[in-house]
């Protein structure tokens, strides 16, 4: 399960990119920040460093906009919406990664991360495995790993007659298909629950309460390894992905309402940018 902390950074980040080309006030930031026990202060200087890494944009009224980026980990959150549309039926092929033989590179941070946001699992110091079943070929899957941090050394083939006894182990052991299940189930309770408690609280309460819960379920459901049928029943996965669609409804109303009553006469809903912190 994905353990979501909302940053000054990760908060700024989610609005200011959700804002698309509209540039939003310091006064609406830094109140959005207080929300979430973030002191006007500390707001802006976040957004004295996102200038700085040229992430932000400043205009002559003292607004703020978001600098556009082609940033391949937003995409992959912003994707949490379409389900089980991401992949496709498993002809039992394997995408299989080979990294350089560089122990330096394969217990590299950045390579971990990278195959983690794609799905994959280690099968050995350099050779790391997934299900050939999402909607992306080979040319993207391997694109996408290279631009996630793995070494652009890397290749990437499609494997369809590995030993029987490597296939086994690939198909149940290196995914926790059990503990996948198990957080599916806890998820979804919690989004029941969140959905009930948002009924009695006031608006400022609301508008962290869904963005905090809201996004530990959209990150958790961006990088689902999305495995197949054939390995694991993705019946609760579904339920999850449906409840968080209505739940991000709700959520939206919340967060609108909230930027009327800011006086920021185009509402929006923040992004949940965790892994962009």
């Amino acid at each position: 399960m994905i353990d979501f902390n909302v940053t000054p950074k990760n908060l700024l980040l989610g609005v200011l990119q959700a804002s698309e080309n509209r540039a939003i006030p310091i006064s609406v930031l830094t109140q959005l920040g207080e929300l979430f026990g973030f002191s006007s202060n500390v707001m802006r200087v976040n957004v004295t460093r996102m200038l700085s890494s040229n992430t932000l944009e400043k205009d002559e009224r003292g607004y703020y906009r978001f600098l556009k980026q082609e940033n391949l980990v937003s995409q992959i959150v912003d994707a949490w919406h379409l389900g089980e549309e991401r992949r496709t039926s498993w002809d039992n092929s394997w995408f299989m990664c080979l990294l350089p033989d560089k122990r330096k590179i394969t217990e590299g941070k950045a390579a971990h991360r990278a195959f983690s946001y794609m799905g994959f699992q280690r099968s050995s110091e350099t050779l790391w495995v997934r299900p050939n079943n999402l909607h992306i070929n080979k040319n993207q899957c391997i694109n996408n790993l290279r631009q996630l941090g793995v070494d652009q050394a890397s290749q990437l083939f499609i494997v369809t007659d590995a030993e029987p006894n490597v296939i086994d182990q690939w198909r149940h052991e290196l995914w926790p298909t059990k503990t996948l299940q198990t957080n599916y189930k806890q998820l979804l309770r919690t989004l029941q629950q969140s959905q009930q408690k948002l009924k009695n609280m006031s608006l400022d309460k609301a508008v962290a309460e869904s963005f905090l819960t809201g996004s530990k379920v959209v990150n958790t459901l961006a990088i689902d390894p999305l495995l197949p049928e054939e390995m694991m029943e993705p019946t609760h996965r579904e339920q999850l992905t449906q409840a968080m669609v209505e739940y991000d409804v709700i959520g939206k109303k919340i967060w609108w309402d909230k930027f009327l009553e800011l006086e920021f006469v185009e509402p929006l809903t923040p992004s949940h940018l965790n892994f962009l912190d």
